[in-house]
């Protein structure tokens, strides 16, 4: 009996790529136009060797590319967690480190950099972006404190996922790879993400 398998894709890479090229063009944008073209980007990375974490910091490191003016410059783990994030950026703030966006391997570490920005009466001058339009991200996006973040379909992967495996089941073909589009949110569309 021949064994069938399939995979749901939600790229970490594309996170931060977009995963079409019409979304990664509207992040390299996005952030190109935030930052004038130029700057110090810092990225806040989860675990180091994760898959997850070199996916999402290649992903940035890709958009940043093309602009000769923007370049990361600080990378440094806060292992997915808030207050490990705010350690973070409190180190790169008291270092002189002068940072034009922070972008976050998740929403937790955007979180606790931007709350070490506020305390430091800086977050007007930095763009922070996380990953996975969490609750708490959007809620601080709509008191605008969060610059942008990335929205990851759970409940598209998960439909993605059982259709897969009831068409396994029926013996009907499926695609080897199934790819759920990741979504930029932003002040203008966060409401959506609610």
């Amino acid at each position: 009996m021949e064994k069938a398998w399939a995979i749901i894709i939600d790229d970490d890479q594309a996170a931060c790529m977009m995963a079409i090229p019409r979304l990664f063009e509207q992040l390299r944008k996005y952030i190109a136009d935030k930052l004038q073209g130029k700057g110090q980007v810092g990225v806040i990375m989860g675990i180091p060797g994760l898959d997850n974490t070199v996916k999402r910091t290649e992903g940035v490191k890709d958009i940043l590319k093309d602009h000769p003016d923007m370049a990361v410059t600080r990378e440094q783990t806060g292992r997915w967690m808030r207050d490990l994030g705010m350690s973070v950026a409190e180190n790169w703030i008291t270092s002189g480190d002068n940072m034009a966006a922070i972008i976050a391997n998740n929403d937790d570490m955007a979180l606790g950099a931007v709350a070490a920005l506020e305390a430091s009466n800086m977050k007007d001058k930095v763009l922070v972006m996380g990953i996975d339009a969490t609750p708490d991200a959007l809620a601080f996006m709509k008191d605008g404190r969060l610059d942008a973040t990335v929205f990851q379909d759970p409940i598209g992967q998960g439909a993605g996922s059982l259709m897969v495996a009831y068409n396994l089941a029926k013996k009907k073909p499926v695609e080897k790879e199934t790819w759920i589009p990741f979504e930029l949110v932003t002040p203008e569309n966060y409401k959506d993400y609610l």
